[in-house]
């Protein structure tokens, strides 16, 4: 039980995700963000966008894509971007968008942590832990800026039913498509 999962594809993903969402500095951090955290930088996207970067229906692939938290390793990608669009259920990916739109609107929160794990015991393919929660689940944990430190940290724990790799995607798009795709503005005069 639980050999697979999580694998070095799931661990590099989950680090990319965790630094995306981290108390760490953010290098490329915009001059209007007043906090320059890479969590910061998201939470400032969020605001650019009217607070809907979560709480719309965007394809969680695109989204992940936009803030650039898919991992560096192609065959990794590719695997994320096919969980994301077609692998997760509705219920997973509803409550993964509603528990990073409430961090979102909780400051407290400095940072998010991702891992994923084999449970038998759920009754879907995935599930975000706790059953599916629209609540996000903290705990006080080392920050990833100054480990000495503990911080108020939200953990979304993905379980997963089958203890087996994500299949290879075929003709998965790199970078995911736009959901909708701009259209050539018309031009009134």
């Amino acid at each position: 039980m639980g050999a697979l999962i999580p694998s070095p594809n799931d661990q590099q993903i989950c680090a990319a995700l965790s630094n995306r969402f981290s108390d760490m500095h953010d290098p490329n951090a915009e001059a209007a963000n007043l906090d320059k955290t890479m969590l910061g930088s998201v939470r400032f996207q969020d605001q650019k966008e009217s607070g809907l970067l979560f709480s719309r229906r965007l394809n969680l692939a695109r989204l992940a894509h936009r803030l650039s938290s898919a991992p560096a390793n192609q065959a990794a990608r590719l695997r994320w971007f096919f969980l994301l669009r077609r692998g997760l259920p509705h219920a997973t990916k509803v409550a993964i968008s509603a528990v990073l739109n409430a961090v979102m609107g909780d400051s407290s929160i400095k940072q998010v942590h991702f891992d994923a794990v084999h449970d038998s015991t759920i009754t879907t393919e995935f599930e975000l832990d706790p059953n599916n929660s629209h609540v996000p689940q903290t705990r006080n944990m080392p920050s990833m800026a100054n480990p000495a430190q503990n911080v108020k940290t939200c953990v979304m724990l993905l379980r997963c039913f089958y203890d087996e790799p994500l299949p290879d995607p075929q003709n998965e798009p790199d970078p995911p498509a736009a959901n909708n795709a701009e259209a050539t503005p018309i031009i009134i005069a």
